[in-house]
Parts: C-alpha cells; sequence; structure tokens
C-alpha cells in the first residue's frame, strides 16, 4: 500500500543533493555546459582564506594553471551545481586519473551563506607564470560574475602567486 505524502512535501530529486562545484580558473560557464552536455547556471562565490596560485604545466595553455592554497587571500569565482556523473565527466577533462588535480572540499561564501563545493586542485607544487591566453581566460570567468577595480575584470587584476 502506497505511504501518503502531504501535498507540501517536496519530491525527491537529484537536484536536491546536487554537490556544488567552484569554478576559479579557465572553466567558464558556458565551457562547463559544453563539458557536461547541459546548460549550468553559476552564480558568485568567493572562497575566504584561498589564495589562487598558478602551478604545474599545461600544453594547452603554454603556462602554469589555476590553483587555491591556503593563505590570507579571497579568491572570486562562481559555482554551479553539477551531478556526481558530471563531476566524473570533468575529472577527465581535469586529468584526475593522471594525477594533475584532485578533487578538494572548500568553503566558500554564496550571497550570505557559507557553502561547500568541490574544487579541483593542482597536485604540482612547482610555480609556473601562466601564459597571456590563459589569464584572459580566467578574468572571463571571473568578469562573468564580478567586477574590477573600476570595471571589468581584467588580467591586470589577477596577482601572479
Amino acid at each position: 500500500m502506497p505511504v501518503p505524502v502531504p501535498a507540501s512535501a517536496a519530491p525527491f530529486t537529484s537536484e536536491l543533493i546536487m554537490p556544488l562545484l567552484f569554478s576559479y580558473g579557465s572553466n567558464h560557464p558556458k565551457q562547463l555546459s559544453e563539458r557536461i552536455g547541459r546548460r549550468v547556471k553559476g552564480a558568485p562565490a568567493f572562497a575566504p582564506g584561498m589564495c589562487r596560485v598558478f602551478r604545474g604545466w599545461s600544453q594547452r595553455w603554454e603556462g602554469g594553471v589555476a590553483s587555491l592554497e591556503a593563505g590570507a587571500c579571497t579568491t572570486f569565482g562562481y559555482v554551479a551545481k553539477v551531478t556526481e556523473d558530471e563531476l566524473r565527466i570533468l575529472d577527465q577533462y581535469e586529468g584526475i586519473a593522471s594525477g594533475n588535480y584532485r578533487r578538494s572540499t572548500v568553503k566558500v561564501t554564496v550571497g550570505a551563506e557559507e557553502k561547500s563545493a568541490i574544487a579541483y586542485i593542482a597536485t604540482s607544487r612547482k610555480k609556473s607564470k601562466p601564459s597571456e591566453a590563459y589569464l584572459e581566460a580566467v578574468a572571463l570567468t571571473i568578469g562573468t560574475f564580478w567586477s574590477g577595480e573600476g570595471g571589468p575584470v581584467r588580467v591586470r587584476d589577477i596577482p601572479i602567486r
């Protein structure tokens, strides 16, 4: 016999348990949407106590790529809800299997709320200067949700650490 459910009870959907992904590098919402095969809706978010640093080497970008490290900084980006299946797709792009990145849970602020989000963190400790093209991609990602000093986010607004 079916169990009655009050009309006001929200139906259980996978959206209720979808993790948040914090993007702070070149993974612009358009690119994220293309990679997971659906349009994502992002929200501005920042990670207090986390610094955007550039580590490792990307042949695609011909330079270092963004990562996060604990420090006296705030890193701006955005969050989007993703499924576990979509994270597995993203793992392939981020190089989880080859050891280039790992998933980590970070605290982010979305609106006035602190939330947990998954971020991809570079495993390399080697500091590498990012290419101008990569910095432009990062500025585009950040600038979709945030403004820089006196206007749009520009490459010069991104500290190289």
